[in-house]
């Protein structure tokens, strides 16, 4: 894969929205405005994207809406038709793929089509996943309320906890999501008690450099290796590991403040990024849909070069915290 063709594929930025019913359609490449497309149909609408994509100077996704209205000359043939062509396009374009989504069960009341990179998903899929609840952790970051709105996108069930005002009270949810500082250690480590207690799978995004972001890996408990696991692994690793643990016992949590760290571009795609490693996560759980899952695994991120390398995070047979819990785990 070439840099530019990796660029493509980890700069979300542009969104594509037609409406067929009325035959024309709009796109909005990052924050500039709408570009009207006039007399769009069916027959001549991939051309017109496709001139379009050729004439920016950067092609790029964060996600695709296609929104179908009640209509009579478009009818679920119809648009699963056309996504189809859609499909073949931009997988031609940045190696991606859709998610069929209908809203309020009304057929073609609301079809949307979601750009995410692993396979063409179809509704009965969309329906499953909005059966998983998923908890974003609150910190001092201001991120999870725009986690929270892309993944309001994909109409899942999503809240912002703090972790405080359930110390001792039992909540269920099916991921926790938290994110941080680098030295955000004890904010990280008590995500990671709360996952072993109430067996919630989590996954971690955090600033790992100035223009460096890790995303992952997700802790599975009973299953995978854990927080603790990887945080003994990277003090074994250092030159003076008494001095790394004496920082760790010392240390006071770092909010991240993205807005000083990363470009509000950089932010969205990091955010879209985890939406859809959650969505593969849950879609691993099915067995008619094997794909690969951040489960084990670290994906580092520079954003100055976009370039991104991903590390395995192994269990640590001597781990206190989960070396007599953990069975052997799944290949994802």
């Amino acid at each position: 894969m070439t840099q530019s063709q990796l660029f493509y594929t980890l700069r979300p930025s542009l969104i594509f929205v037609a409406d067929t019913s009325e035959h024309h359609c709009h796109l909005r490449g990052g924050d500039n405005e709408i570009i009207p497309l006039h007399d769009i149909n069916n027959q001549n609408l991939l051309s017109h994207v496709f001139d379009y994509l050729n004439q920016q100077a950067i092609v790029s996704f964060s996600e695709l809406k296609i929104s179908f209205q009640n209509s009579p000359v478009c009818d679920k043939q119809q648009a699963l038709t056309l996504a189809t062509d859609l499909q073949t396009l931009i997988n031609s374009l940045i190696d991606a793929s859709l998610l069929f989504t209908i809203s309020n069960n009304k057929p073609l009341s609301a079809l949307k089509i979601f750009l995410i990179r692993e396979g063409l998903y179809t509704e009965s899929l969309f329906h499953t996943l909005q059966q998983q609840k998923i908890l974003i952790v609150a910190d001092s970051s201001h991120l999870q309320t725009e986690l929270l709105e892309i993944f309001s996108h994909y109409q899942l069930d999503t809240c912002i906890i703090t972790l405080e005002k359930h110390t001792h009270t039992s909540f269920t949810g099916d991921m926790l999501i938290g994110f941080g500082n680098f030295t955000d250690i004890n904010f990280f480590d008590s995500i990671h008690k709360t996952s072993l207690q109430s067996k919630i799978p989590w996954f971690m995004l955090r600033q790992a450099g100035l223009d460096l972001a890790q995303i992952g890996p997700i802790f599975i408990p009973q299953e995978s290796a854990c927080y603790h696991c990887l945080t003994l692994r990277m003090n074994s690793q250092r030159n003076n590991p008494e001095h790394h643990q004496k920082f760790i016992d010392t240390n006071k949590p770092t909010p991240l403040q993205p807005a000083e760290v990363w470009s509000k571009s950089d932010k969205r795609f990091l955010l879209v990024k985890t939406v859809e490693e959650v969505i593969r996560y849950f879609m691993s759980t099915i067995e008619s849909y094997p794909v690969k899952t951040l489960v084990g695994k670290s994906q580092y991120i520079d954003l100055k070069k976009y370039h991104s390398e991903t590390e395995r995070v192994l269990k640590l047979p001597s781990c206190p915290d989960c070396s007599n819990l953990v069975k052997p785990l799944v290949a994802r």
